[in-house]
């Protein structure tokens, strides 16, 4: 096993970080304190290495992580697009319904589909990385309300 993983070994990671943070300590009196503590012989070289390992592998760390982040992010949007044009498709279908029966079974639908987009929208808020600019909307219970042309007015605005 090499000399640089005698850190991680022995366990003295947080130690080793935890010395490092403080900026009276040099490497050669984190390596003499690390050695004490530990009974193993351990080198500036070595603490040096391990340090510059340490911030490498937690700067990758933290770009996968917003690669990540943004992935979803973009799968939300993309969910929530979809939920949109399956929406105004429902209203379309309504309005240009002859029979009452169908009318109503295509806003009944659209109705789910608004509550199910409200939902998602809801989740999406209590994440406090996501902004949501809902100054304009409507409850649901507003929609039931609205003539056909206003549905589609405002399912065309947004």
């Amino acid at each position: 096993m090499s000399k640089q993983s005698i850190i991680v070994r022995l366990g003295l990671e947080s130690r080793a970080r935890a010395l490092s943070q403080n900026p009276d300590e040099s490497l050669v009196s984190i390596a003499k304190t690390l050695s004490s503590e530990s009974g193993s012989r351990i080198t500036k070289d070595i603490v040096f290495k391990f340090l510059k390992t340490d911030e490498k592998t937690i700067a990758e760390t933290i770009e996968k992580k917003a690669k990540l982040a943004s992935k979803i992010t973009e799968a939300e949007i993309s969910t929530i697009e979809n939920r949109e044009t399956v929406i105004k498709g429902l209203l379309e279908l309504a309005s240009k319904a002859i029979e009452d029966r169908d009318r109503v079974l295509a806003f009944k639908e659209a109705n789910i589909a608004l509550d199910s987009l409200d939902k998602r929208i809801g989740k999406l808020a209590n994440n406090p990385n996501v902004q949501i600019n809902n100054m304009n909307s409507l409850k649901i219970t507003d929609i039931t309300t609205l003539t056909d042309e206003q549905l589609m007015a405002i399912i065309n605005s947004e």
